[in-house]
């Protein structure tokens, strides 16, 4: 049985909390000593002092939280978050009095810790916190509202944590508490990618769960807009908080990164805040990873997404569409038989309804050949939505992600290299020399499960109707790519096929 690091950490919090009460055993001031400092009225990082986790172990034991949170200040970043947390992150109140001394009215201070009770937001106040965390998975929605009204009526900001899907409902009754209250900008939604139970990372999820609560709000009759949302956890590189920005959220939330190195914490300020989201290519890549995030947000954990690649005409496309297919992939190299032309793929585009369209996608070997660079100009103009760089490199202009070929333990080390540079997906496909594609070779089953352990598993390769069954299960693919498997012909699909294969996708 998988450990839930979560329930773990509450439930000590718990016990711990009943022998020395909701200070810990800390001596806290009687009052507060600094003004409320507002917390992310404008987009901006929030920095984290973090000596451990459980799931990194020691990060920072000697950190200093008065050094390191004039350090972020130094930085630039907007606000400063204090792990108060001792048993499992070695913080404490202490921490969270030294950082509100030492940072004064030049950033926010935010407390962070897994709150359980209205008296402890009393005591973030007292000590000097500007805005506290409060977890939605983990606290009843009376108990939520309860802490939601005690920060409001202090004054302080609710960093409101959300993540499963009885969230969305316990987040729009604190929305509407703001609402009634006047506190509307008191309230800042946060969607941690580090699934707390088990402390992966997924840096697609804060992009996910956004288009959910954002669809949860629109169906609401009270019509409240969705609060600015903070990107939680796993930005540890410029190209991941770059696109943080550009994907429109408020700010996001550096733990590890910032503990370990303030040079780094510069960095990452710097990238964020000066993100060109305005720029074609950003917005771009965010409507595509938008798009992507709504697919996965709609398929709930319940079965894969399924590209059906090699498309060549009309009929095929709305047959896969028809079936449940999420993308629709379109070759773009002289070698495939299932090369397709410029007009081929407008006339597809154009034959769709807006609402039910799949994430068109472009597969290219070469950009610099004349079919990849008329696959980036559909993906500028927008009639594609991205790009699968196959065995090449992604030229850094156009949206898409990149696409292994594997036929050994060696290419881990591009895949790990495109993962690290940024990329949020890598595609890894059966190596064929001899062929580019819709080879219906499989890749072997040692290697799928390595690259599963680097990132959520993006699958081509040998899929068919008749073992899809059987591969979903074993590997729990996030993704599965299908060319060959479904055709009659190269570039003619099967529909039956393509029917028996989406009705056997289901983990």
């Amino acid at each position: 049985m998988q450990r839930d690091i979560l329930a773990e950490i509450t439930e000590k919090r718990r016990v711990d909390m009943e022998k020395l009460g909701v200070t810990f055993g800390c001596r806290i001031p009687e009052t507060r000593k600094r003004p409320v400092v507002s917390f992310m009225q404008v987009p901006g990082t929030i920095l984290e002092i973090k000596r451990a986790s459980p799931s990194r172990g020691m990060i920072a034991p000697e950190l200093d939280a008065a050094e390191a949170a004039a350090a972020y200040v130094h930085a630039g970043t907007a606000a400063v978050s204090v792990l108060t947390e001792q048993s499992y992150f070695h913080g404490s109140l202490d921490d969270l009095i030294a950082v509100a001394g030492a940072v004064g009215t030049q950033a926010a201070v935010l407390r962070k810790d897994f709150l359980l009770t209205a008296e402890e937001v009393n005591v973030a106040y007292t000590c000097g916190a500007d805005a506290v965390l409060l977890i939605a998975r983990i606290l009843e929605p009376s108990v939520l509202q309860s802490m939601a009204n005690r920060a409001f009526t202090l004054g302080l900001s609710v960093l409101l944590e959300i993540r499963e899907e009885d969230d969305c409902e316990k987040a729009y009754g604190v929305m509407c508490l703001a609402h009634d209250m006047g506190c509307d900008t008191q309230l800042v939604l946060g969607i941690n990618a580090r699934d707390l139970a088990t402390f992966h990372v997924d840096l697609l999820a804060p992009i996910r769960i956004r288009c959910r609560m954002a669809a949860y709000c629109s169906a609401r009759k009270e019509h409240l807009r969705l609060p600015p949302v903070i990107a939680e956890s796993g930005i540890t590189t410029e190209a991941a908080a770059r696109f943080a920005r550009t994907m429109n959220f408020r700010g996001i939330l550096i733990g590890e990164a910032a503990a370990r190195s303030p040079l780094q914490a510069d960095k990452l300020v710097h990238a964020f805040v000066y993100a060109a989201g305005g720029q074609t290519f950003g917005t771009k890549d965010a409507l595509l990873w938008e798009k992507i995030a709504s697919h996965l947000d709609r398929a709930s954990g319940k079965r894969p997404l399924v590209k059906i690649c090699g498309i060549t005409n009309e009929d095929d496309a709305h047959a896969a569409a028809a079936a449940g297919a999420d993308f629709l992939g379109f070759i773009f190299c002289a070698e495939s038989r299932r090369c397709v032309n410029t007009e081929i793929v407008r006339n597809i585009r154009a034959s769709f309804e807006k609402d039910a369209m799949p994430v068109f996608i472009g597969v290219i070997t070469d950009p610099e050949s004349d079919e990849g660079r008329k696959a980036s100009l559909l993906a500028r103009e927008g009639i594609l939505d991205g790009i699968q760089y196959h065995s090449c490199s992604p030229d850094g202009k156009t949206p898409g992600y990149p696409a292994v070929r594997v036929r050994s333990a060696e290419e881990f080390m591009q895949m790990k290299a495109l993962l690290k540079a940024g990329h949020h997906r890598v595609l890894i496909d059966a190596f064929d020399p001899e062929s580019s594609g819709g080879t219906g070779k499989r890749i072997d089953e040692t290697l799928v499960m390595k690259a599963a352990e680097l990132s959520q598993l993006w699958l081509a390769g040998g899929i068919t109707g008749e073992n899809v069954r059987g591969i979903v299960q074993k590997y729990h693919p996030e993704l599965i790519d299908v060319s060959s498997g479904i055709e009659k012909a190269p570039g003619i699909k099967d529909h039956t096929k393509i029917k028996q294969l989406l009705s056997e996708t289901a983990y």
